[in-house]
């Protein structure tokens, strides 16, 4: 569930320094856009939206890949991958495709 997964990050990143180290991307990548402190305030709130801190931090903790794809227009439509997080744990566990739309929203991206 959303929640869960959002306080889960919580943890990892905002509870202490020695957790915090082995998520060195995810908190550069947050510190880009804001402090460490306010983030930490905002990650609790159940309305905030997650994005790349997040992305990097949960596939490190499940070990499972996470691509982010992007709707292509035209020639066909279909989908192609943006980002990729957690390329290490390709080949054990099948990836988490998300699909990023509205330029702030991911969806489940699933194969039919």
């Amino acid at each position: 569930e959303a929640d869960q997964l959002r306080l889960a990050v919580a943890d990892v990143l905002c509870r202490g320094h020695k957790p915090r180290q082995a998520y060195g991307a995810a908190v550069l990548a947050l510190e880009a856009e804001d402090t460490l402190k306010n983030y930490c305030k905002k990650i609790m709130a159940p309305t905030f939206w997650g994005g790349e801190p997040e992305m990097l931090a949960l596939s490190k903790m499940l070990q499972v890949p996470v691509f982010v794809y992007i709707a292509v227009e035209g020639r066909g439509g279909g989908f192609t991958p943006i980002q990729r997080y957690g390329e290490e744990y390709r080949g054990r566990r099948r990836p988490v495709r998300l699909l990023f739309c509205n330029g702030n929203h991911f969806d489940a991206l699933y194969k039919k």
